[in-house]
């Protein structure tokens, strides 16, 4: 026997809320087997819910309490910390590295590789004479503040924070300096958009983040690797035409589904932006899907809010 249990906190109208949703999943269905993620109508948009074992939680504070042990007991230093090597330019490696590291998969050696979250190598196209990087599009931060806040996600993320982000509607009560991965449309702080110049906001020291949300995301970039094309690069759910020209968009089922069939959805061809076969989308389960624009300012990227596609 199973039992649904609402994550009032995780949104799927809110691309972070529906990152940290995935990420929470992916932790917590490598321990229990049986657990599934699906949405629920709530208020206009879509809430996270677990089906889960009757005998393993009971609600969505112990589910929070649960994925602050296990992300607690995960490997260090973290994986997602390897990004920084792809960042620099002295990494130099790159037609060995993506081999080796692609072998490895095939032959079931390093099955916990992230290579493809972080970056791909691009194949030698018209008058580019070696293979050029494709930065994931996930990577709103600046290249030089991005190491940092990934650091600082990882090391000040607590219990409590997890509980804010999963049980209960968000607050935004957490500093958004330094431990923000830009992923919330609420990061968008333009200077025309607010008194004080973005890096001078007092109140960025103080609030305007879910530390906790920021946290589970990290979790979430699996989901989504980079994809090396011949005029480009792209990754899961992406459309990467520009740097102006720069989409996510994300899907919300209604049916419990596992990590596999999760992956098969956020890269379904029928989400693609030119596409308008909702007909077939609600066929697989689909009830509704969200855009979101990725616009570069100065050095980082901010995503604008979501739209209902």
């Amino acid at each position: 026997m199973s039992k649904i249990i609402p994550l009032p906190g995780l949104r799927a109208e809110n691309l972070l809320g529906f990152l940290a949703a995935l990420g929470l999943y992916r932790i917590i269905q490598a321990e229990t087997k049986g657990a599934r993620l699906l949405w629920l109508p709530d208020g206009g948009g879509w809430c996270a819910a677990f089906e889960v074992p009757d005998s393993s939680y009971s609600h969505a504070s112990h589910i929070s309490q649960r994925a602050a042990a296990l992300l607690d007991a995960l490997p260090k230093p973290h994986w997602i910390l390897d990004w920084e090597r792809f960042l620099t330019k002295t990494f130099q490696d790159e037609t060995d590295y993506y081999r080796n590291a692609a072998l490895a998969w095939l032959i079931g050696d390093n099955k916990e590789d992230h290579s493809a979250v972080f970056t791909a190598q691009l194949p030698e196209i018209s008058a580019v004479t070696e293979p050029e990087h494709f930065d994931h599009p996930f990577r709103a931060a600046r290249k030089d503040y991005f190491p940092g806040n990934l650091k600082s996600v990882l090391n000040s993320t607590t219990a409590s924070h997890l509980h804010r982000a999963i049980a209960q509607p968000w607050d935004y009560m957490d500093a958004m300096a330094n431990q923000s991965l830009r992923l919330d449309h609420g990061d968008d702080r333009r200077h025309a958009y607010q008194w004080h110049a973005p890096t001078e906001d007092p109140a960025r020291q103080k609030v305007g983040c879910m530390l906790g949300a920021n946290r589970l995301a990290i979790e979430a970039f699996p989901f989504f690797p980079c994809l090396p094309q011949a005029d480009g690069g792209t990754a899961v759910g992406f459309t990467c035409s520009s740097k102006t020209y720069t989409w996510i968009t994300w899907p919300v089922w209604s049916k419990p589904c596992a990590k596999e069939v999760i992956s098969s959805l956020l890269n379904h061809h029928l989400l693609a932006r030119d596409s308008e076969d909702s007909a077939s989308l609600g066929a697989i389960g689909v009830v509704a899907v969200y855009e979101s624009r990725r616009l570069p300012v100065e050095k980082n990227k901010v995503f604008l809010p979501p739209t209902l596609k």
